[in-house]
């Protein structure tokens, strides 16, 4: 059983050695909302995730944003972030907004938005 941990002070000198890789952090936390279109409204939903991305980049604290498109009618948004707080910053932001806004007109049912703790990334 020796043989298979791993040897962090290995791994440790070869992420700070890594000319890739910048500053050893990692995103922690996430969002990841399930979003349910009313019939008709789906290529409505889709637009205004795509309209969302510029909206996302422009956030400092949101590491990474996917839009995501599970079925017919059923989307997704999912984001990381290094802290706590950065989420919170999102989730009271320019996006978290206008999707509140607009849940009655495009969501048969209200958005569904899990904390997630992210415990590995690559």
């Amino acid at each position: 059983m020796k043989d298979q941990k791993i040897n962090f002070n290995i791994a440790e000198r070869y992420f700070c050695t890594n000319r890739n890789i910048k500053n050893i952090t990692m995103e922690k936390f996430a969002l990841l909302a399930r979003l349910e279109a009313k019939p008709g409204k789906e290529t409505e939903v889709l637009n205004f995730l795509k309209n969302a991305l510029p909206i996302a980049a422009a956030e400092p604290d949101t590491d990474r944003w996917y839009a995501l498109q599970l079925g017919p009618a059923t989307f997704g948004i999912f984001d990381t972030f290094e802290t706590e707080g950065g989420r919170n910053a999102h989730l009271t932001g320019e996006i978290a907004k206008a999707l509140m806004a607009n849940a009655s007109e495009l969501f048969s049912t209200a958005p569904v938005i899990e904390h997630v703790e992210l415990i590995a990334v690559k």
